[in-house]
C-alpha cells in the first residue's frame, strides 16, 4: 500500500491505514489494500473508508502482550479539537517548551498549548498504579521472606538445643566436636531441603497468579527463587550450627547432670 499524501485531505476520498493485527482479522489471507472498512457500528452512521496501506502492529507499551487491531486516518479528512503533537528537542525542557509555544503560536496565534510533559513524565504516570501495586507486593514478600527466615533460625535453634543430652552421650562415647557439627547440620540440611522444595512448588503455583503484575520477569524466576531458596538455605545451618557448636563445647558430664 501507500502513505497518507498531501492529497488526502477534504473533499477526496476518504482512506486510512491499517495495522496488521486488524488485517488479520478482517481480511485473513487477503490484501487489505482496496477494501471498505467501516469505522464504527452501523447504527452510528459511521464513515466508510478505502483501505490504502498496511503498517506493522504495535503494542501499547512493553508491558502489554497483546495486540490491538488499529486503523489511522489522515487529520485533514478527520479533524480533531484536540492535538497531542510530540516534539523532539535538543535544549533542556524548559527551553523546548517555551519554543513550542512560539512556534504556535506563530502559526495561529488564536490556540492554546496547554499540559506540556515529557515522555519520561508520561510514561510514569501511564505506570503509576502497576508501580504501586508491585512495590506493595514486594514489600509483603520481603516482610514474608524475612518472617520465614526468623521462624526457620527460632524452630531449628530450638530443635538442636532440645538435642543437648544426645549430643552429650555422643561426645561422652568418643564423637568429636567436628563429627556433632557435621551431624547437626547434615540433619538441619535434610530438614531444610524437603521445606525448600515443598515451598518451591507452592511458590510456583501461586507466582501465576502475580503474572499481570510482573514486567521482564517470569512468575517462575530461576534467579529469584535460587537467591530465595540460597538465603533460607544459610539461614537454616546458620541456625543449627551456632547451638550445636556451643553445646559440643559443653562438658558433657555437666549437661547429663542436669537430668
Amino acid at each position: 500500500g501507500r502513505a497518507f499524501t498531501a492529497a488526502d485531505t477534504v473533499g477526496a476520498a476518504p482512506v486510512a491505514i491499517v495495522n496488521e493485527a486488524l488485517a488479520t482479522r478482517f481480511w485473513p489471507g487477503r490484501s487489505p489494500v482496496g477494501q471498505q472498512l467501516r469505522l464504527g457500528a452501523p447504527a452510528d452512521n459511521a464513515p466508510i473508508v478505502t483501505v490504502v496501506g498496511v503498517v506493522s502492529s504495535m503494542r501499547r507499551s512493553a508491558m502489554h502482550d497483546t495486540l490491538v487491531a488499529r486503523a489511522y486516518v489522515p487529520f485533514a479528512q478527520h479533524p480533531n479539537r484536540s492535538l497531542t503533537p510530540v516534539v523532539r528537542g535538543r535544549a533542556t525542557t524548559a527551553a523546548a517548551s517555551r519554543d513550542l509555544q512560539a512556534a504556535v503560536l506563530r502559526a495561529d496565534p488564536a490556540l492554546m498549548v496547554e499540559r506540556i510533559r515529557t515522555v519520561e513524565d508520561e510514561a510514569a504516570q501511564f505506570v503509576a498504579p502497576v508501580r504501586l501495586v508491585t512495590t506493595l507486593l514486594a514489600a509483603f514478600g520481603m516482610t514474608g521472606v524475612l518472617l520465614a527466615a526468623l521462624g526457620v533460625f527460632g524452630t531449628m535453634s530450638y530443635v538442636v538445643s532440645t538435642r543437648e543430652r544426645e549430643m552429650a552421650v555422643r561426645s561422652a562415647l568418643g564423637a568429636n566436636r567436628r563429627d556433632l557439627v557435621r551431624l547437626v547440620l547434615g540433619n538441619g540440611l535434610a530438614v531444610t531441603t524437603i521445606g525448600l522444595a515443598v515451598g518451591g512448588i507452592a511458590a510456583v503455583l501461586a507466582s501465576r497468579a502475580l503474572t499481570s503484575y510482573l514486567f521482564g520477569v517470569s512468575p517462575t524466576d530461576p534467579a529469584t527463587l535460587g537467591i530465595v531458596e540460597i538465603g533460607v538455605s544459610l539461614v537454616a545451618m546458620l541456625a543449627c550450627y551456632h547451638p550445636a557448636r556451643l553445646a559440643s563445647r559443653v562438658d558433657p558430664m555437666t549437661i547429663l547432670r542436669r537430668e
